[in-house]
């Protein structure tokens, strides 16, 4: 992420500096999503159902993070780039039978990406900013896990991913951004949207890692989309 804003910032900069209405934008903000991803749903369902289980995994359903977004406005044609970051902790506890031993499983969920869009600006004024875009989003849906006594879990590294899978989005945006103060060009965003994944995800991995005791029991192919809709809000650079 700070990669793609050292490379990108500079370029926006120089774009601005040829042509006066030309306009850059650059801001910072939260992304809040909401999903539904029905095969972790069922393989989350199976692990609650292990003997002993006191508090279970709760389904993925409102990744968040960081959102990046830069471009240029050239007239009534706006060049959207950003950085959407998604991800989501659900853990568990159970008791062992036998030590009495409490015991934890976390699960860390990642669908981070990248998006190339367009826009089309619907307002007249330069103060401020109002468009209808589109973008192409590439990036990974990732899927960490650690179990262990709930003393210590925390010193599992989370290194390698169970699950490690290419994700391509299209998203649909409206994005508003309104000045703080008249003489700053910093404005507040907000940008509603839904994404929807161009293809489904296998999440088997996931299945062989926590329910390894069954399964061999459940379908072999456990396939999902994570599309979402979501917003972001934040502050960013308008100018030029």
């Amino acid at each position: 992420m700070k990669r793609l804003l050292v490379l990108l910032l500079p370029l926006c900069l120089s774009f601005g500096a040829l042509d006066a209405q030309v306009k850059v934008y650059a801001g910072l903000g939260f992304n809040q999503s909401f999903t539904q991803i029905d095969s972790l749903d069922f393989i989350f369902d199976n692990y609650n159902s292990r003997n002993g289980l006191e508090n279970g995994l709760k389904p993925v359903s409102s990744p968040r993070g960081v959102a990046v977004q830069t471009g240029l406005v050239f007239g009534r044609f706006v060049l959207d780039l950003g950085y959407t970051g998604r991800s989501q902790v659900r853990k568990s506890e159970e008791t062992v039978l036998g030590n009495g031993t409490t015991q934890v499983r976390e699960i860390r969920f990642r669908a981070n990406t990248f998006d190339i869009g367009a826009a089309g600006k619907l307002n007249q004024s330069e103060d401020w900013l109002l468009s209808l875009g589109a973008s192409i989003d590439f990036g990974a849906v990732r899927v960490f896990s650690r179990y262990g006594n709930s003393a210590d879990y925390r010193q599992i590294p989370l290194r390698s991913p169970v699950m490690n899978e290419v994700t391509v989005g299209s998203t649909i945006f409206m994005h508003a951004s309104f000045p703080v103060s008249p003489d700053l060009p910093l404005h507040i965003f907000i940008r509603p949207y839904f994404q929807y994944d161009l293809y489904a995800n296998e999440y088997n991995p996931v299945n062989r890692s926590i329910n390894f005791q069954t399964y061999l029991n459940d379908p072999p192919f456990l396939v999902s989309r994570s599309s979402n809709f979501g917003i972001k809000v934040g502050v960013m650079f308008y100018g030029g």
